[in-house]
C-alpha cells in the first residue's frame, strides 16, 4: 500500500474495521464519498485515510493565526453531560474569554426529539458514531468524529459567504472549568505545532504499540491529550486521521486486549486489575490521537500548566502562570470535610431545574494557598 500521511503502515491484525451499510458513517471529515452511505463491506483505516485524500484541500485562515482562541467541548445529550455543559460555559463566561464557545453535541435521532437541553449554549448536533461492532459502547469515538464534522460544517459555511474560519480552536473535555482566558500565544501555538496537556501514563508511545501496526517513524508521537490548541488548519488535517487512528487502536485493543494492555500500559500497572486495564482500554482515543497526530507531521508543546487535575498540587511553574483549565475527571477532597466524584452524580437532571446541583462547602473547609478549590 501507498505511503498515508508520514507513514507506511500494516495492520498486522488485520482489517477490523466493520462498515454497517445501514447508517451513514462519518469515518473521517465527510470529504467526498466518506459522508455518504457506505456499502456494507470490511475497510480498512488505510481504506478510509486513502478514499478521504483524493479531494483538493479546502481553504485555511488567511495570515498568520493571532489571538483569541475558541473552546470547543463535545458533549451528548445525556444528563452527566448537561452539567459538565452548565459548568464549562459559566466557567467561560466569569473567565472573560473574549470570543464564542460552542458544544458538539451527539445526539442521535431516537433521542433528540425528546431532549430538553439543546439551549444550555451555543450546539452543534451531529449523528453519534455508530461503533465498530453492534452495541458497542465505546462513547469516545465522539471525540474525533465530532471534530472532523464540526470542521468541516465550518468550512462549507465560510465557502458559502457565512463567518470567517477561526484562527484557534481550544479542543476541551465537558468534566474541565475555565479559570482564565485561554491564549495560544503563551503555549506556543503556531501552524504545524499544538499545545497539548503532558500525560506521561500513554506509555504505547515508546513500548511498541505502534509497531503493532507497522508504523515508522516515530519521532513526533507525544504523550499528550486532554486539551488541544489548534490552529484551525491543523484541526482540519488532524481530525481524519484522529478519527480512523482511533478505530484501528479501539479494534486491535477488542481484538487482542492482552497484547493491547502489554504494550499500551506503563512498566508499573502491568499487575492491574481487570478495572484498570478497561480504563487503559478507554485510552484509545488518546493513542488515535497521538498516532494520527504524527501521521500528518503535527508537532507539540506539551505543558504541565495548560490543564491542572482538581486536588492535584499544581507543579512548580504554575506560580508564575495559572492554568486555564481546571479538569475534574478524578476523585478529590478537601480534608474530611468535603468529596467530590463527577460518577456520583449521573442522575443530576439539570432539566428539572433543581435550586442547587449539590450541597455548599462546609464553611472554613478550604485551607491553604495553594488549594485548587481557593
Amino acid at each position: 500500500r501507498p505511503p498515508l500521511g508520514r507513514f507506511t503502515a500494516r495492520l498486522r491484525w488485520g482489517n477490523a474495521i466493520s462498515l454497517d451499510g445501514g447508517g451513514t458513517r462519518s469515518q473521517v471529515d465527510g470529504r467526498g464519498a466518506c459522508a455518504q452511505r457506505w456499502p456494507s463491506r470490511r475497510l480498512g483505516a488505510h481504506d478510509l485515510l486513502r478514499r478521504c485524500s483524493r479531494s483538493p484541500p479546502l481553504p485555511r485562515p488567511p495570515g498568520r493565526p493571532t489571538d483569541p482562541a475558541v473552546p470547543n467541548l463535545h458533549a451528548e445529550c445525556n444528563s452527566i453531560f448537561d452539567w459538565h455543559s452548565i459548568g464549562l460555559f459559566e466557567s467561560h463566561r466569569a473567565s472573560g474569554m473574549a470570543g464564542g464557545i460552542t458544544r458538539l453535541l451527539a445526539c442521535g435521532a431516537d433521542t433528540l426529539p425528546s431532549y430538553r437541553g439543546l439551549d444550555i449554549g451555543p450546539t452543534f448536533v451531529h449523528a453519534p458514531h455508530l461503533g465498530l461492532r453492534p452495541g458497542e459502547a465505546y462513547p469516545a469515538f465522539n471525540k474525533p468524529h465530532s471534530a472532523a464534522l464540526w470542521v468541516r460544517a465550518r468550512q462549507a459555511g465560510a465557502q458559502a459567504g457565512g463567518p470567517a474560519l477561526e484562527a484557534f480552536v481550544v479542543f476541551v473535555d465537558a468534566d474541565m472549568l475555565l479559570t482564565r482566558p485561554v491564549r495560544p500565544s503563551e503555549f506556543g501555538v503556531v501552524p504545524g505545532t499544538v499545545a497539548a496537556a503532558t500525560y506521561d501514563f500513554l506509555a504505547g508511545a515508546s513500548q511498541g504499540l505502534a509497531d503493532a501496526f507497522g508504523l515508522f517513524p516515530k519521532a513526533h508521537f507525544a504523550r499528550v491529550g486532554g486539551v488541544h490548541i489548534f490552529t484551525f488548519g491543523d484541526l482540519a488535517d488532524v481530525a481524519p486521521r484522529w478519527l480512523a487512528w482511533t478505530e484501528a487502536v479501539r479494534g486491535y485493543a477488542c481484538d487482542a486486549p492482552e497484547a493491547y494492555s502489554a504494550l499500551a500500559m506503563p512498566d508499573g500497572a502491568r499487575g492491574a486489575t481487570a478495572g484498570a486495564k478497561l480504563q487503559f482500554m478507554w485510552q484509545a482515543e488518546m493513542y488515535g490521537y497521538m498516532i494520527g497526530a504524527a501521521d500528518v507531521g503535527l508537532q507539540h508543546a506539551s505543558s504541565r500548566v495548560l490543564m491542572q487535575y482538581s486536588g492535584y498540587e499544581p507543579p512548580p511553574q504554575a506560580d508564575a502562570l495559572q492554568p486555564p483549565l481546571l479538569h475534574y475527571g478524578v476523585d478529590w477532597q478537601l480534608g474530611s470535610a468535603f468529596s467530590f466524584n463527577k460518577l456520583g452524580h449521573l442522575h443530576l437532571r439539570p432539566s428539572l431545574c433543581p435550586r442547587w446541583f449539590w450541597p455548599a462547602l462546609p464553611p472554613n473547609s478550604v485551607t491553604g494557598p495553594r488549594s485548587m478549590a481557593a
